[in-house]
């Protein structure tokens, strides 16, 4: 479970500075790594003060539940109660969110490595969208594309999956 959880950090994290390096390429050397550095030393605090925080919701939960009042004791018990189905619906939203950015990164990055069909079609889907729907279509456009960029990371990453579990499944049994 610790692996899994370092592992799709590291992807997130990864994530965030190749979004990052994206909106400060045309700087300087020297200003970019400046700006890399603060953005991962930010992302890092949020993050992992966000997962301490949710560590602890769980200690706070069972503190108060063994506390002297009913009302604390109801409390903690409901935190204690509720933090199986938080974890599991960050798992969720983390997944999703993991593949739907990869997805866009790879989909923006092949139109900027001069593969443009896949984007350019996105984008008039999008904005065709936008244009006949009138007050809503920004949004179902932008759902349109979150959609497709959500299965492009699917697609790559089931690939990435499947090439991974190949080379595990052909190393000798002691070498994983």
């Amino acid at each position: 479970m610790v692996r899994g959880a370092i592992r799709t950090d590291l992807i997130l994290s990864g994530e965030i500075m190749v979004i990052s390096l994206k909106e400060v390429i045309n700087e300087g050397f020297a200003a970019r790594a400046a700006i890399l550095v603060v953005v991962a030393i930010v992302i890092t605090a949020i993050v992992y003060g966000l997962v301490a925080l949710i560590v602890k919701m769980d200690d706070i939960g069972l503190r108060l539940a063994q506390g002297d009042s009913s009302g604390s004791q109801k409390v903690g018990t409901a935190m204690v109660n509720f933090m199986p189905k938080l974890l599991s619906g960050l798992s969720i939203v983390g997944t999703a969110a993991m593949l739907w950015v990869g997805g866009h990164i790879l989909l923006v990055g092949a139109d900027e490595l001069g593969w443009h069909g896949p984007y350019e079609w996105v984008h008039h889907r999008e904005q065709d969208i936008a244009d006949a729907v009138g007050a809503i279509g920004g949004a179902l456009g932008w759902t349109f594309n979150t959609a497709v960029s959500a299965l492009i990371g699917i697609v790559v990453g089931a690939i990435v999956v499947a090439v991974v579990h190949q080379i595990n499944k052909r190393r000798p049994a002691g070498a994983h």
